[in-house]
């Protein structure tokens, strides 16, 4: 399927569009830069000024476009990282570590990646720490009344309200329950109820910055 041909009036209407909300849409705004900047690049600086466009990040955008359209890289796993974490990995990946790195940025924080980027950059074989490797994804399927629980003990465990929605360090609280419950020892066992139609709630989707 052969990618659209916009004018360059369709572009600059585009990229206006997007660029108010650039890390839901990064791929898509990276694109349509780098085509703008390709057929126009005499007027693209003043356009950019205009939109409210940094003309640093403007570039920054067209050099990743060009770099991840070689590599072969999905829009849409762009979108999913974001334009924050992307320009931090985007000069460490090639075609033998796109995959490994990718999924790192899914799952870290920037600091994590800009720490990571700084060992990359420095050429040092640093092993990925096991804490940032993605091992395994858990599902979890609560009543309501299971779930206020739950949010009630990782609250109490280290983990915190998201600014939005959910619970953020979730994985360490969860961890510290999982250790005081081994110094306790084992408990009866619980009884599992059935979970009806509406009362699910499916914490791996509540993800801002890692998954469990």
């Amino acid at each position: 399927m052969r990618a659209p041909i916009y004018r360059s009036s369709e572009l600059r209407k585009k990229i206006i569009k997007l660029a108010s909300a650039p890390d839901a849409r990064v791929a898509e705004l990276a694109r349509a830069l780098r085509m703008l900047h390709d057929r126009d690049g005499a007027g693209w600086g003043p356009f950019l000024e205009r939109a409210g466009i940094g003309l640093r990040r403007a570039y920054y955008l067209v050099q990743i476009d060009e770099q991840l359209s070689k590599l072969g890289i999905q829009p849409t796993t762009i979108d999913n990282i974001g334009w924050t974490k992307l320009q931090v990995i985007a000069p460490y990946l090639d075609k033998g570590n796109k995959t490994e790195r990718l999924a790192l940025a899914k799952i870290s924080s920037t600091k994590q990646l800009q720490a990571l980027a700084r060992s990359w950059k420095a050429g040092k074989k640093k092993k990925t720490p096991a804490s940032l490797v993605p091992l395994r994804c858990v599902l979890l399927y609560f009543t309501r009344e299971q779930y206020a629980e739950f949010e009630e003990a990782i609250r109490a465990n280290g983990g915190e309200p998201h600014r939005k929605e959910g619970l953020s360090n979730k994985e360490a609280a969860l961890m510290n329950i999982i250790g005081a419950a081994r110094q306790v020892g084992p408990g009866p066992k619980p009884k599992t109820p059935a979970v009806s139609p509406g009362t699910r709630r499916d914490i791996s989707r509540d993800r801002r910055g890692s998954t469990i």
